[in-house]
């Protein structure tokens, strides 16, 4: 395989041959194999020689490949101060072993709708790197088939999705869960999330939209442990530029365009990327600091009764003054 993609390419490249293989080498950081450049350039070249091969196979396999496989578990999607990257991990299974699925930037908003537990999912131009198979810039991942979601009218023991609308909810003891109906008209049952099992959780409010991925419902309950995920379907977000941020009633307020959001002080830094305050670092000289660096970003919004539910930078660098 590898001998055909690169005879292929330099039939079609001549001379260039050599300098594309570096500088496509280059472009991923040095961690791209020659065969998987030479892959990655036949793919842009028009020229295909991909393979399809299962999971057990993607270790011992130094070209891109193909393949179909189960979500298991979708992790969620981890921010890394300093910077824009973002990344997220799903855990695969198909008939023939398991495997670990990384999913980069802009390939991470596939898991907020478009792929989800349960799904079965085609990935094409993959390698395989460091134990892990990643997607190429120029590869996809699309869901060939979607796992079925429950009608609560129907849901008998065992683990399921659900899709509905949030009513009542309610905290729990602090902060080990909080409880909430799932409705789809007039049927409603009760669900309990455990905060301290789910990483990562965005919390519904009432009226959100939600879809509850990989939950167990027992006793007439559906409970949202470790493996399960929230997606809140409903949430589509506003658009705008964030003016500024500041340390105000004791929380943040958040500053887009020209109306201002409140947000509780941790759950505000973390939509900011701070997981923890510098110790001996008061918060309104971090908010000022962090001001500073988001003032301008565009980002994806939504909001409750003046308080900001969630909040995302969709442009990672700021605007240039003119």
């Amino acid at each position: 395989m590898a001998g055909e993609n690169e005879a292929a390419l330099v039939r079609k490249l001549g001379e260039t041959f050599e300098p594309a293989i570096a500088a496509k080498i280059a472009e991923f950081g040095g961690l791209l194999t020659r065969e998987a450049a030479a892959a990655l350039l036949c793919s842009q070249h028009g020229i295909s020689f991909e393979k399809e091969i299962t999971l057990s196979q993607a270790k011992s396999t130094r070209e891109l490949f193909s393949f179909r496989a189960k979500v298991d578990r979708i992790f969620p999607i981890q921010k890394f101060e300093g910077n824009f990257t973002r990344l997220v991990r799903l855990y695969l299974s198909d008939r023939t072993g398991k495997g670990t699925l990384v999913l980069w930037n802009e390939q991470t908003a596939t898991v907020k709708g478009a792929i989800a537990t349960g799904d079965i999912v085609e990935c094409h131009l993959a390698y395989f790197r460091a134990g892990e198979i990643c997607i190429s810039r120029a590869g996809t991942i699309v869901a060939a088939e979607k796992f079925a979601v429950s009608e609560l009218s129907g849901l008998g023991s065992g683990v399921c999705s659900v899709k509905g609308i949030v009513r009542e909810k309610k905290d729990g003891e602090w902060p080990l869960a909080f409880s909430f109906l799932v409705c789809q008209g007039k049927t409603c049952v009760r669900a309990v999330a455990w905060r301290g099992q789910i990483e990562g959780l965005d919390e519904p409010v009432d009226g959100d939209e939600i879809i509850l991925e990989n939950a167990f419902f027992k006793n007439n309950e559906i409970n949202i442990g470790e493996g399960s995920r929230i997606l809140i379907a409903g949430k589509q977000g506003s658009e705008g530029v964030l003016e500024d941020v500041c340390f105000e009633n004791g929380g943040l307020a958040f500053i887009i365009g020209k109306e201002k959001f409140a947000a509780p002080l941790e759950q505000g830094f973390g939509m900011l990327g701070i997981r923890a305050l510098p110790q001996g670092v008061q918060p309104a000289t971090v908010a000022k600091l962090k001001a500073m660096e988001v003032a301008g970003m565009r980002v994806l919004y939504s909001f409750n009764e003046r308080k900001i539910a969630w909040l995302e930078v969709i442009e990672e660098k700021k605007k240039e003054e003119k």
